[in-house]
């Protein structure tokens, strides 16, 4: 399990040797020929994790900051802010006119919630210039009770699409940050389409999965990467075989130094830096140096690149924003998809530094080294030799040239530096930290710092026998009126210009006079001590008056959400398009009708389990049979279901001691189930299920969509899959077709889509006209039959990504279409995992169900779902129990069991395990089984040309569903996605539901030991 990261190099790969740069030659102020027009600067964004990094970015030029709070932040594990930091921090950046951003961008549990309005009534008085945000209950919280935020959408809600940008436009966003998986042609189509501010990250740190789609580190470690405590497990070590292995999720880091010019012309209009967990000289260093090529600048770009390695170097690319050049040739041009294979750098995955020089000898107590670059006493070296497993630290405290000691050298020379080990002749030295670029970057930290002052405007009316004032922040309002004996001025009058003077000296109170409207009775003249006096006085109950105010505000905003709980908790059946549990649309389980599944029933009409599914013979790249849950990768099958003719299930699992529970079937519960392969409902009693979600993949849209010739499954897809339609072509000229042509005339023409028919590699036409085919075809008109008759149940689950353009055919577009065709065959209930899904039903009459990637951890999220038109959702899989006992209600579907997908990524793995990628239409890549330094193995699989990574061991929880019951919960999902569930594996499943005993091999995640 993951506990600690500790990195091995496994191979002596380091990326190419860089120089330390002469920081002279960077910092420079002579501008390139042609600078960029300054309306077309985007803002330069950068973090800080602390008050020095906040300095180090201000100073280096920095036009806003973002940084988190000591709860509720991304970035955890940085120090973060205490709300007397940032108010200091906002105070110092407003006289500079810089901005800043605070994330609270986590999802936020129950309990949680009195906390937030804590801070929210802290940064109310602060006023930030934005929040960034994740959990859609904090959005739900923020627009009802503190309208005036500004707010940004954080990369963590995974808007990765022009549709998802507008619908967070209409839920009141200002800002999105886009996902980092898009290409900078998607970015302009976007920019250009919207009003909303877009905000992309330029440089940094990039994560394997889509962000806010990661649940490795939560689900293995017990550290959730959507509440900022990710453990980094992609910069772990993975072997596919028992010699091979590397960081094979490791992500190269984000430079696009040399491609700002084309990302200035692409409409962003803020470029994000990472980098909040990094030092002071990171966060000065490469603001600085995107600073100046913003500008128009850089005079050294190599120079810049080499500067910024002694700060902080992972190996470093493009990323997704810029194709590399080669990825797709007139070689590869007609194969279909093709992903680069350079994104990874499996040889080492933490900070590598600048390339320094190399040992020349080494001997008891010193090392001779030839300097590539400057090198001092104080800094820090990292020595890599080809037979170590991890680098070793050199820190530099003596230095001699020719017996002499010296403070420095430079590039070429040799020189003697003392250590306490010895290192092979040949090792490379690389440089971690650089004392002469600190000190060059070192922020300069005020001593004082005066903290962020609430205006207030004041009302001052002086008459002839009485002073009154009167207060206003916001909408809270104070006034007191002061009797005194006022008389006419003879040499002197008090005019406004007096009283604002005396007025604006709020000193240590934590106001600032932000307006004044003074009216005075005739030409009056009052003594300066008077008013002083009064502005003392005035100010000090003002204050208290204030503060009173603040904690009634507290009282009753924490008041308010508790009524939302209580109004949360009754409203647990007439959700929007949702009606009652009626037994005409989906009833109860009754009682005495159990789970488990019967074999004396009608034969199912759905597809059957080839033979190679159900005793799939091992390949040469497969390691072993399935255990539960259909993971290829040895270990103990339990005994083996019975399989009746007519398809249903035998009782095969023995009842094991500590499963003899109360039969569920006594029990009133609703059960779903979600299936990406249509084959599984072939050994289903679909009648015993509340709802059945069918995952839209590209084989279960071709087998349910009825006028294929209408659907862009042909006409939206690359270049390379129409050369199906040319073979078709070929293969009508041959003598069989038209006896083939006969056999299928009958069958609608959904059964016959061309994409399935002729895409058979190798058949060279011979096997397209037999019985065998045929009948699938019939199989598959069956399936579209029997779902027609169930619309009621049936619910289409749509991916949590639909990009714009992209590798393949399932982009945005193309599921627009699919989805208006289900529509007009009849089918109504779709299941979102995206916000940008929701633009496919403008105006359809539909109802929505939310799956778990829109992520509901508190009743305000509920609230916030029900809102923008969702009858249902299905609680997070990472959550704990109790936080999920506080959601429980008939609306809600609790999973119990799942392979959860770890990762959801655009990188191949296979194709940067080989270092290449053939293409869509030539990759056979299907799945890699990979283990980590513990012990604990993966299944990374090919999803449509993205990569998911799952558990050997699946998520369980079905031996605890009599506590669940007793909790109040009643409805519960199964999914069976990703893995080739076999008709053995189904009947364990179901089984165990029956029994209610533990899966063997299986994991229960977060659910006992709580979410973190």
């Amino acid at each position: 399990m993951i506990e600690d990261l500790r990195f091995k190099n496994r191979k002596s790969e380091i990326v190419n040797p860089n120089f330390t740069p002469d920081i002279s030659k960077i910092t420079g102020k002579t501008s390139m020929a042609h600078p960029y027009p300054q309306h077309k600067k985007p803002e330069l964004l950068s973090p800080a994790g602390d008050m020095e990094c906040f300095f180090a970015a201000v100073e280096n030029g920095a036009d806003a900051v973002y940084f988190g709070l000591k709860d509720f932040s991304a970035r955890a594990s940085a120090d973060n802010f205490a709300i007397d930091d940032a108010s200091k921090a906002i105070a110092y950046a407003r006289k500079r006119s810089v901005k800043v951003y605070i994330a609270i961008n986590t999802l936020i549990k129950t309990h949680e919630l009195e906390s937030v309005v804590d801070y929210l009534i802290a940064l109310d008085e602060l006023q930030p210039d934005a929040l960034i945000i994740q959990d859609l209950g904090l959005l739900y919280l923020i627009q009802s009770q503190f309208p005036h935020f500004r707010l940004h959408a954080s990369t963590q809600m995974t808007i990765h699409n022009l549709a998802g940008v507008r619908q967070l436009e209409r839920m009141g966003f200002k800002r999105i940050v886009l996902s980092r998986e898009l290409s900078i042609d998607e970015i302009k189509n976007i920019s250009q389409n919207t009003s909303m501010e877009i905000e992309v990250f330029v440089h940094g740190a990039l994560c394997y999965s889509y962000s806010g789609l990661c649940f490795f580190s939560s689900m293995m470690g017990g550290r959730s990467g959507n509440r900022g405590r990710c453990a980094q497990p992609c910069r772990m070590y993975y072997k596919s075989q028992p010699d091979e292995g590397g960081y094979l999720f490791s992500m190269k880091d984000l430079r696009t130094l040399s491609q700002i010019k084309a990302l200035m012309t692409a409409g962003i209009h803020s470029f994000k830096i990472e980098g909040r967990m990094k030092s002071p000289e990171y966060v000065a260093v490469v603001t600085h140096t995107y600073r100046q090529a913003i500008d128009g600048k850089l005079k050294d770009e190599e120079a810049a690149i080499r500067l910024m390695n002694t700060v902080f170097s992972r190996e470093a690319a493009c990323s997704y924003l810029i194709k590399e050049k080669g990825q797709r040739n007139s070689k590869t041009a007609d194969i279909g998809a093709v992903k680069p294979s350079d994104m990874i750098n499996p040889s080492y995955p933490a900070n590598i530094g600048s390339y320094a020089g190399e040992v020349i000898k080494s001997g008891k107590g010193y090392v001779t080294i030839r300097a590539n670059a400057e090198i001092g006493v104080r800094d820090l070296l990292q020595v890599f030799e080809n037979s170590s497993e991890e680098p070793a630290l050199l820190h530099v405290k003596n230095i001699k040239v020719n017996g002499k000691r010296v403070f420095g050298i430079k590039a070429g020379d040799i020189a003697v530096v003392d250590t306490e080990r010895q290192y092979k002749q040949g090792a490379r030295i690389y440089l971690l930290s650089s004392q002469k670029v600190k000190e060059t970057f070192a922020p300069k930290v005020p001593k004082k710092l005066e903290t962020s002052k609430i205006p207030v405007d004041l009302e001052i009316e002086i008459r002839p026998d009485s002073i009154g004032i009167k207060g206003i922040i916001k909408h809270f309002s104070f006034s007191r009126d002061y009797p005194v004996k006022l008389e006419k001025g003879i040499h002197r009058t008090t005019d406004a210009e007096n009283i604002k003077e005396c007025f604006a000296r709020l000193g240590e109170t934590p106001f600032e006079l932000a307006g004044i409207h003074g009216e005075i009775s005739g030409e009056l003249f009052v003594p300066l001590s008077v008013l002083n006096e009064i502005r003392r006085d005035y100010f000090q109950i003002f204050c208290e008056e204030w503060r009173k105010d603040r904690n009634f505000k507290s009282e009753n905003i924490k008041k308010w959400v508790q009524e939302k709980f209580i109004e949360y908790s009754r409203s647990v059946s007439q959700l929007p398009g949702e009606g009652s549990n009626s037994i005409s649309l989906s009833p109860f389980l009754e009682k005495g009708v159990t789970v488990h599944l019967h074999l004396n029933r009608p034969p199912s009409p759905f597809l059957p389990l080839s033979e190679g599914d159900r005793g799939r013979k091992l390949r040469d790249n497969e390691c072993s049979p399935p255990l539960v849950g259909g993971v290829r990768g040895g270990g103990e099958l339990l005994q083996k279901g019975e399989w009746g003719d007519s398809g249903g299930i035998t009782d095969s699992v023995e009842n094991k001691e500590g499963c003899a529970l109360n039969n569920i079937s006594e029990d009133r519960i609703r059960l779903s189930l979600k299936v990406d392969k249509l084959q599984y409902l072939n050994h289903i009693p679909l009648e015993k299920f509340y709802k059945i979600y069918i995952v839209l993949t590209d084989e279960s849209i071709r087998n349910l969509t009825k006028k294929t010739e209408s659907i862009p499954s042909l006409r939206d897809r690359p270049k390379s899959h129409y050369n199906v339609i040319a073979k078709e072509e070929r293969l009508k000229q041959s003598p069989d077709y038209q006896a083939f042509h006969k056999k299928i005339a009958s069958l609608p023409l959904a059964m016959t889509a061309k994409s399935e028919l002729f895409n058979q590699p190798n058949s060279g036409g011979e096997n397209l006209f037999s019985d065998e085919t045929v009948n699938q075809l019939k199989s598959q008109n069956d399936i579209a039959n029997s779902l027609s008759k169930i619309k009621d149940n049936v619910v289409f689950s749509l991916p949590a990504i639909m990009r714009d353009t992209g590798n393949g055919c399932m982009t945005y577009g193309y599921f627009k279409k699919v989805v208006q065709e289900l529509i007009s065959q009849g089918f109504r209930q779709f299941q979102i995992s995206n916000l940008g899904a929701l633009e496919l039903f403008e105006d359809a009459d539909v109802q929505l169900y939310a799956d778990y990637p829109l992520y509901c951890l508190n009743p305000l999220s509920a609230m916030k779902l029900r809102e923008l038109g969702f009858c249902r959702r299905t609680l997070s899989p990472e959550d704990g129990k109790e936080n999920l006992e506080r959601l429980f209600s008939p609306n809600s579907d609790v999973i119990v069991y799942q392979d959860t997908p770890l990762f959801t990524s655009e990188t191949c793995i296979w194709a940067n395990m080989k270092r290449s990628c053939l293409g869509k239409g030539r990759c056979g890549f299907n799945q890699v089984m990979l283990e980590n330094e513990y012990g604990d193995r993966f299944l990374a699989i090919d999803e449509n040309c993205k990569t998911v990574v799952i558990n050997e061991m699946p998520l369980s929880i079905t031996h605890l569903i009599p506590k669940l019951i007793e909790s109040g919960q009643r409805d519960f999902r199964i999914d069976l996605c990703y893995k080739d569930y076999t008709p053995e594996i189904i009947n364990d499943i179901f089984s165990a539901i029956h029994k209610k005993c533990k899966i063997k091999n299986s994991l229960v995640g977060n659910f006992e030991r709580g979410l973190i």
